[in-house]
């Protein structure tokens, strides 16, 4: 772990050396590129000001070795004075002026580096909290929008562990605000170190959305929620504002997520009823009860700003036209170029997490919501973490077809006629993106399979125009969503369906409970769990419900007979997928591995860890089935370089059909499988009963409870 620690008195001199040369070299030099060199100045400067603080009895004197020594810096006021300060009286604008010059080159492996120094430096308590407060403001002045981006890239435990070393720095201030502001400006000071509060809640929340961790929402929030007590306490924290906040969060990300049902969250709001006012604890219920029935969305469009290019080349200005299509790519992210009357980059990014979905993150900096429910479910990602992915057509030139420039002014074009031809709104981008698509399938670049007949104007319905200059920098963006005649009754029907499956309380209890109580901290547990999930999800659809019908088919006489394996393979996937991803677990199905094909691999990543569990699908009845837990699963798991595996076996044995022979009962199978496990592997068989069942009211239907 990185630590700050006092500098050598024969480094002090040299140390204060280094300080000047930066603060000169910045009046000479735009760009400062050795970061490196940047990064360790904030180390030096602060072991310098511990040195500094312990040597000094009056402003701008050090004793080094005995001696005297006057250290003074020169600078300027506002007005152009030159004033004397000594090494305290400049961290905050130092420190300030070094991050501006690292954000000019910053990716994320610099700002790891620069986020694990700095939280070295707001830990070490030998620096005094003035000192240490004004890192959180230099970090705030300096790059405020590249940490909502960079924070989520983040390792997921150090970008959470970063955030509340800054809130933990925050309510030690709010303790004793006058120690560290004027009494003049102390009550801005105090506001403003509770919004800072909140915007670190904010941003962890955000962290666990880009790692697919959605239960871990709702365990935030509660514990925010739990810290009231030590709040309470500190008579400068906001806890109206605080408790408003994380109750309107609870409300949006449930309205988002689906996790808990409403009369639960009205009973957290009345909970916590006396912490808020009377007013905001009648708009956050009525946020509760939000339905897309309700409201009619149509022709929507939205953009930040409006569009400057005042003072822009237009002709060094690129178009990037991004869109989600609901289709999985193997590889993380292809290219093409392709040649048409102007020069095209086609990416395809795979989706991986809700914030790679640009209409997603697009919508989540608007902060917007329609009486509760927060834009960003408009996103067509929503429930397809993992097979979705981002398109985005890059083009070389200054792609506005919707509007002309005119001098300075903006022209919106009108496009009355083409409305009255497509039956609706017209979107022009629309249209140039089906040509694109056309073109891709006719030279065979498509990365997922699509019919030529897929590819119309329903294809698409959200997609987000950018502009950016030739330092990528961005100019300016606007989203078209609800394009598509039938695009909001789908999101609807999509949310409807959530809301009813959480309604089942007695089938969703359980599985609920198992997300959101079982900490997956290794393989092992991991293990454990995805069976219990399989058991509480498929097995019980299968072996209770009606699910086991999805499982027969007709054969060509006519009689009934169990599904293929690919075929129950799609049925199950569907059942489990959506459940799996609200815990951050991502299902894959058919993946290779072994030169084979693995029937299902659940992966799930923790604080670094990666785990992995595989599943190999057998009917009961399949010929080589022994062979299939005693080579085929291991050898995927060897592959995978784990010790553990599901064996899933499905039985139909019944009076419509007579397989496997060999064994009575599934106890029977079951014990014969345990014996093939091979000794060194964690291998588990979970066998489903897929045979047709007899209805609740007729006599013999007591067996299905055995």
């Amino acid at each position: 772990m990185l630590t700050i620690k006092k500098c050598k008195a024969s480094k002090y001199i040299e140390n204060l050396n280094e300080i000047n040369s930066f603060l000169q070299a910045k009046k000479k030099i735009t760009t400062i590129t050795n970061t490196e060199r940047l990064i360790n100045l904030i180390k030096l400067y602060f072991e310098t000001v511990l040195y500094y603080q312990d040597h000094s009895n009056k402003k701008c004197t050090v004793q080094i070795k005995g001696k005297l020594y006057t250290t003074e810096i020169n600078a300027f006021d506002k007005d152009g004075n030159p004033i004397v300060l000594d090494i305290l009286d400049i961290s905050e604008q130092f420190i300030t002026n070094i991050i501006i010059e690292i954000k000019k080159t910053m990716n994320i492996e610099l700002f790891e580096e620069l986020l694990v120094l700095l939280n070295a430096i707001l830990l070490n308590t030998q620096i005094p909290t003035p000192q240490r407060l004004l890192i959180i403001n230099s970090e705030n002045t300096s790059f405020p929008n590249e940490w909502d981006k960079l924070i989520r890239l983040l390792p997921e435990e150090l970008a959470i562990n970063s955030l509340k070393i800054r809130k933990n720095l925050i309510l030690k201030v709010l303790r004793e605000p006058l120690e560290y502001q004027k009494e003049e400006y102390l009550d801005e000071f105090i506001t403003s170190l509770n919004k800072a509060y909140i915007f670190y809640t904010r941003f962890s929340i955000k962290v666990q959305i880009s790692n697919n961790h959605i239960i871990d929402i709702f365990k935030t929030i509660q514990d925010e929620l739990n810290v009231l007590e030590i709040l309470k306490d500190i008579k400068n924290a906001d806890i109206k504002l605080i408790v408003n906040f994380l109750l309107g969060e609870l409300i949006t990300n449930n309205n988002l997520f689906q996790f808990e049902t409403k009369n639960e969250i009205i009973d957290v709001i009345e909970k916590y009823k006396d912490h808020i006012d009377e007013e905001q604890s009648l708009t956050l219920k009525e946020f509760v009860t939000f339905n897309p029935e309700n409201i009619t969305l149509k022709d929507a469009s939205l953009a930040l700003s409006e569009p400057n290019f005042k003072n822009q080349d237009t002709n060094s200005l690129k178009t990037i036209i991004s869109f989600v299509v609901p289709y999985k790519i193997d590889d993380k992210f292809i290219s093409h170029d392709i040649k048409n009357d102007i020069d095209i980059t086609v990416e395809f990014l795979r989706v991986d997490n809700l914030f790679e979905d640009p209409i997603y993150s697009f919508l989540d900096s608007s902060g917007l919501n329609i009486n509760g429910m927060p834009l960003t479910f408009l996103s067509d990602s929503i429930g397809n973490i993992g097979n979705s992915t981002t398109i985005n057509l890059i083009i070389s030139n200054f792609f506005h077809p919707d509007f002309e420039i005119l001098g300075d002014r903006i022209i919106k074009n009108d496009f009355e006629v083409e409305d009255a031809k497509h039956g609706g709104k017209y979107y022009p981008y629309k249209d140039f993106i089906i040509d694109i698509m056309f073109d891709l399938f006719k030279n065979k670049l498509l990365p997922f399979p699509l019919e030529k007949k897929d590819i119309n104007s329903n294809f698409i319905s959200n997609h987000l125009v950018s502009y950016t200059n030739k330092n990528s920098e961005l100019i300016h963006h606007k989203l078209f969503t609800i394009t598509n005649l039938d695009s909001y009754f789908q999101i609807k029907k999509r949310f409807l369906t959530k809301m009813n499956e959480l309604y089942f309380e007695d089938d969703f209890l359980q599985i609920r409970d198992l997300l959101y109580n079982v900490e997956i901290i290794n393989n092992r547990v991991f293990l454990d769990f995805c069976y219990k999930l399989l058991e509480l999800t498929i097995k019980k659809s299968i072996e209770l419900s009606s699910l086991y019908k999805a499982l027969w088919t007709s054969d060509k006489d006519g009689n009934n007979v169990p599904k293929s394996e690919p075929d129950a393979q799609a049925v199950l996937y569907n059942q489990i997928k959506d459940i799996a991803e609200i815990k951050g677990i991502r299902v894959s199905r058919e993946i290779v591995a072994a030169d084979g094909s693995l029937d299902f691999h659940f992966h799930y990543t923790k604080n670094d860890i990666s785990m992995n569990i595989c599943v190999e699908l057998k009917n009961a009845h399949h010929t080589s089935l022994k062979h299939g837990i005693k080579s085929q699963l291991p050898l995927y798991i060897k592959d995978v370089g784990i010790k553990e595996g599901i064996f899933l076996v499905l039985w139909y044995k019944s009076d419509l059909f007579n397989k496997p022979t060999k064994y009575r009962s599934i106890k029977e199978l079951e014990n014969d499988l345990i014996k093939e496990v091979p000794k060194k592997l964690k291998i588990k068989p979970l066998i489903i009963d897929c045979s047709p069942k007899i209805s609740p009211s007729k006599k013999g239907s007591e067996n299905r409870l055995t």
